[in-house]
């Protein structure tokens, strides 16, 4: 006995989705670019991204490379090693040992030469250099823009129409006639007046937007879209050219940075599309309004003339059939007696005038009631039309003038602030300038006079050492004659020996004044050579400094340069960046309106139902034959 089959399924749904046809081929045009884009290969950059060094800046370098010890250095250590050694060996003094010879002192006169000229050393005094100070106060004021005018909305009141009332009265008179022989008198049959139909007043639906919108209105809303999306765009290029900058370009950052910058720009644009057919929308309407209020009483108007057409011409129905009666009964009355001929021909006559001039007076005051009506109601309507076109011409005009003053006010502003921000600039560099020409001009002026009191003192001490050093040849030279003489005056030996132990101390204490003042001078001029060193060693560094400070300068210079290329670089860059990926932009744009159109792909459902199993057949006809029993019991 085999087993029994698997069991059907319960239930099956085949759903069938579809595009729209007429934006089958959009969405196919858009994957066949974007599969066409997808398969174009890396397009690398040709330029160059980093500026490389000016020439200015080159010789820059090449300058502080080349810089070397200033040569006041070299002259000052010089000098201060001759002035130190010179000072060690001045240092070491050893005194002569006089002898004399042991003789009679015999009775002589003691010269003496005069005291030597006294040498003094002036003194330098370094002036004090003060540091040039810049007195510039850039005066910054805080700039606002005033409040924009405000924008009132004038009231338009509506003034009631009073009815136009009509004051004719007919004042009919009432005449008789004897009475005649009796005719018969045929029947005048009148005619009801069917009033005049004024069709309702129109709906406001979308034919109606189609037909009162404004046809520019899409090329503003374009224009609107257009400078939205160039501010995305240059927003987009500052943030390609910062990643850029930063290494970061085609990063998962960029990407959604720009992922929610397409959704916001998308957004927007779905935004200013709403706004322009609301705004237009809501004209359109207002139009509408306007016309439709016209079409309304020129319908009135219609209605009206119309309803007193029919009533005249009922009249004139009825006045012609009372005429034909007239004549009828004019015709039975000349067979009547003669005498009643003329009463009733005066009676007619006075019925005839009457009744010709009640309806002749009753159609004037009609027609001018009607008029008068009218006339209050199109003068009405014309203010109320003129009030509101005045009130939403003064609001335009007052929203204009705010948004005029506004953007006026916006204009000073920043004109007011860039022209304080480039006074400020130019104030300081200009303050800057000065002050470096300033220290400058005082650095040298200083140099200047200290080489300049260096060189006085320097030849007045020369000066000074050659008067002394002829005072002393005079002094030696009167002393040696004076003693000369003393000698070839005496007469003994006593005295020759005298003047040679004289002279023999004397040679002895004017050699060891001598060498005294020698080291005396030369300590002297050791110091003067220390204090030159010194000098000469501030000369190298101020100098030094200069030309750093003037090398940092011409550096600055060369940079801005350099800085202008990499940006001008940098500019090229991001727009190859952007050619590059203008074709992806405008696709992805394009995507982004089909994906913001209101379609909705068609389904097809179809399900199928399982087949009944064999116990539900026989329960089934089970069921219907005990029907049919208990219908034939």
């Amino acid at each position: 006995m085999g087993k029994g089959g698997s069991s059907a399924p319960s239930s099956q749904t085949v759903t069938q989705t579809n595009l729209p046809e007429y934006a089958r081929p959009y969405f196919e045009d858009v994957l066949q670019r974007g599969q066409a884009q997808s398969n174009l290969e890396y397009t690398p950059y040709q330029g160059e991204r980093l500026a490389g060094m000016s020439p200015q800046e080159q010789a820059v370098q090449t300058q502080a490379l080349q810089m070397s010890t200033p040569g006041q250095f070299d002259m000052a250590t010089g000098l201060a090693t001759q002035a130190g050694l010179g000072s060690i060996a001045a240092g070491q003094y050893n005194p002569s040992q006089f002898s004399a010879q042991q003789i009679g002192a015999p009775s002589l006169q003691q010269f003496q030469m005069g005291p030597a000229l006294g040498v003094n050393a002036q003194q330098v005094n370094a002036p004090q250099m003060q540091g040039a100070q810049t007195g510039f106060d850039p005066s910054l004021q805080a700039f606002q823009m005033g409040a924009p005018q405000n924008v009132s909305s004038q009231q338009v009141g509506t003034m009631g129409i009073q009815g136009a009332t009509t004051s004719f009265d007919p004042n009919l008179q009432r005449f008789q006639m004897q009475g005649p022989q009796d005719i018969s008198a045929q029947q005048v049959s009148s005619q009801d007046i069917q009033s005049a139909q004024m069709a309702g007043p129109q709906t406001f639906g979308q034919a109606q937007a189609d037909q009162y919108m404004s046809p520019y209105m899409q090329s503003v809303v374009d224009v609107q879209k257009r400078r939205a999306f160039e501010d995305a765009q240059k927003a987009q290029l500052s943030q390609n050219l910062a990643a850029a900058r930063q290494g970061t370009y085609g990063g998962a950052r960029q990407t959604l940075a720009m992922t929610e910058r397409e959704k916001n720009l998308q957004q927007q644009l779905g935004d200013i599309q709403a706004t322009g057919l609301q705004s237009s929308f809501g004209q359109a309407q207002q139009q509408f309004e306007r016309d439709r209020a016209a079409g309304m009483q020129a319908g009135m108007a219609n209605l009206s003339n119309e309803q007193q057409a029919r009533v005249q011409s009922e009249a004139n129905r009825l006045q012609a059939q009372g005429m034909n009666q007239q004549q009828a009964l004019q015709a039975a009355m000349s067979n009547q007696q003669a005498q009643m001929t003329t009463s009733q021909q005066n009676l007619q006559a006075a019925l005839g005038v009457q009744e010709l001039g009640t309806t002749a007076g009753l159609q004037t005051s009609l027609a001018n009631l009607s008029n008068e009506q009218q006339a209050r109601v199109q003068s009405e309507a014309n203010r109320l039309q003129a009030s509101g076109m005045n009130q939403e011409q003064a609001l335009r005009a007052a929203l204009s003038n705010q948004q005029a003053g506004l953007t006026v006010g916006q204009q000073n502003l920043a004109s007011q602030l860039q022209t304080q921000q480039l006074g400020t600039e130019t104030g300081l560099q200009t303050s800057l300038a000065n002050l470096n020409n300033q220290q400058q001009a005082a650095v040298q002026n200083q140099a200047a006079q200290l080489q300049a009191s260096g060189m006085n003192q320097e030849q007045a001490l020369r000066a000074a050492l050659a008067n002394q050093q002829a005072g002393l040849t005079v002094g030696q030279q009167n002393l040696a004659s004076m003693l000369e003489t003393q000698q070839l005056g005496a007469t003994t030996g006593m005295q020759a020996q005298q003047a040679n132990q004289q002279a023999m101390l004397e040679a002895q204490r004017l050699a060891e004044q001598s060498k005294q003042f020698g080291g005396s001078l030369g300590l002297q001029g050791l110091q003067q050579a220390g204090q030159a060193s010194a000098t000469l060693g501030q000369l190298g560094a101020t100098q030094q400094q200069s030309d750093l400070a003037r090398l940092q300068a011409q550096a600055a210079a060369a940079g801005q340069t350099r800085s202008m290329d990499q940006q001008r670089l940098d500019m090229q860059y991001a727009d190859f960046l952007r050619q590059r990926d203008f074709p992806m932009e405008q696709l992805g744009q394009f995507s982004s309106l089909l994906r913001g159109m209101p379609v909705q792909m068609g389904s097809t459902s179809t399900a199928y139902a399982p087949p009944p199993s064999m116990l539900s057949q026989a329960g089934g006809a089970g069921l219907a034959g005990l029907g049919l029993y208990n219908m034939f019991q």
